[in-house]
């Protein structure tokens, strides 16, 4: 064979070669060819002058947060008022805890109180002309009593100088005279004492004595009323983790119920580090709750929390290693027609309306 003969073949074989490739990767992409991850096309001048939109997850939650309600003693639950789902009132009285104590100790403390206020009163008004006549007549009684005692008390003296009595019968009588001796000084004080009318030293000992009663009831009303276990916000029962009969403790944690206000709800979104820089504050887009995906409702961003963090909004583990890092984002929703509820997990779209979902009537 010549050379031009194997020249044509060569020609040949290269064209059948080259046609053969190109038709296994324009038809048949999957054979042969090592697989490409997708990736998002950026936009370039020229070619899309919009900016991608900002696409991220969050969830729903309250405005004014979750709460949960826990007794500020120990105790037993004596009656729990609401049950899930149940709304309430700030201040309004969720559950009582047993208080057999503080409530013998309320009424101990409120009759001290009664006590001290009537020595007070006692001690202000001070006596009138009938305590002076008694308190003279009580002196008088016993001056003579202690009279005639003193002249039993030369007879027996002379007996027993004559030795017709003995020491031990004398000593004992004169002991009853001494003791009649303080009782008469006792009395006479008390006299001077009643006419001449209270102290200032004694008004102020009696008002000491009330405004310790007064601070001891005080003190008995304020663990009376921690018994009673109220919501510290208007919302709704979530929860309820305790039951009556259960024992509650302040040592360790023991929530009795959850409540939540969800009359207003925002929308939190983790936004990835790259994508921070496209974010403002009153930026607008919308937002796809999930499960839903033929509606699609508007948010705004309201708040930007200045400050990084791992990606765990959906992972509360703080153990967890995550690579992605996020920055927090409030948003308000701005379709009431799409309902939401606490929890609730949503796909957002900041930027650019996505095209898709349609938006309800």
């Amino acid at each position: 064979m010549s050379k031009r003969h194997w020249l044509v073949h060569g020609v040949g074989a290269l064209v059948f070669g080259s046609t053969a490739m190109f038709v296994r990767d324009s038809i048949l992409p999957e054979f042969g060819r090592p697989y490409r991850t997708p990736t998002a096309e950026v936009a370039r001048p020229g070619r899309d002058a919009r900016p991608r939109a900002v696409v991220c997850s969050g969830r729903v939650e309250s405005i004014r947060g979750e709460v949960e309600v826990s007794a500020l003693i120990a105790g037993r639950l004596e009656e729990v008022r609401v049950t899930e789902g149940d709304s309430v009132r700030a201040g309004e009285i969720l559950a009582i805890l047993e208080g057999a104590r503080e409530t013998e100790e309320l009424r101990t403390a409120e009759a001290n109180v009664t006590v001290a206020r009537l020595k007070l009163e006692q001690v202000q008004a001070g006596n009138g002309k009938e305590e002076i006549d008694q308190a003279q007549q009580d002196v008088k009684a016993l001056e003579a009593k202690l009279a005639y005692e003193k002249t039993n008390l030369e007879c027996l003296r002379r007996l027993y100088q004559k030795r017709a009595l003995t020491s031990d019968e004398l000593q004992r009588k004169m002991h009853e005279v001494e003791q009649m001796m303080r009782q008469r000084e006792s009395l006479q004080k008390r006299y001077e004492a009643v006419r001449r009318g209270p102290l200032p030293e004694q008004v102020e000992v009696a008002r000491g004595e009330l405004a310790v009663a007064e601070t001891r009831l005080q003190r008995s009303k304020v663990e009376m009323g921690y018994r009673l276990i109220r919501a510290p916000i208007s919302g709704t029962v979530l929860e309820v983790y305790r039951h009556a009969g259960d024992a509650v403790n302040t040592e360790y944690a023991t929530p009795i119920l959850r409540i939540a206000d969800t009359s207003r709800l925002r929308i939190r979104l983790e936004i990835d580090e790259p994508d921070v820089a496209r974010l403002r504050v009153g930026q607008e887009g919308s937002f796809q709750v999930r499960g839903m995906t033929e509606a699609e409702g508007r948010l705004v961003v309201k708040t930007i929390i200045p400050m990084f963090g791992p990606k765990r909004l959906f992972n509360p583990d703080t153990s967890a290693r995550s690579d992605t890092r996020t920055i927090a984002v409030l948003c308000e929703p701005r379709d009431d027609r799409i309902p939401l509820f606490l929890g609730q997990r949503v796909t957002a779209y900041l930027g650019d309306a996505r095209p898709g979902p349609r938006t309800l009537r």
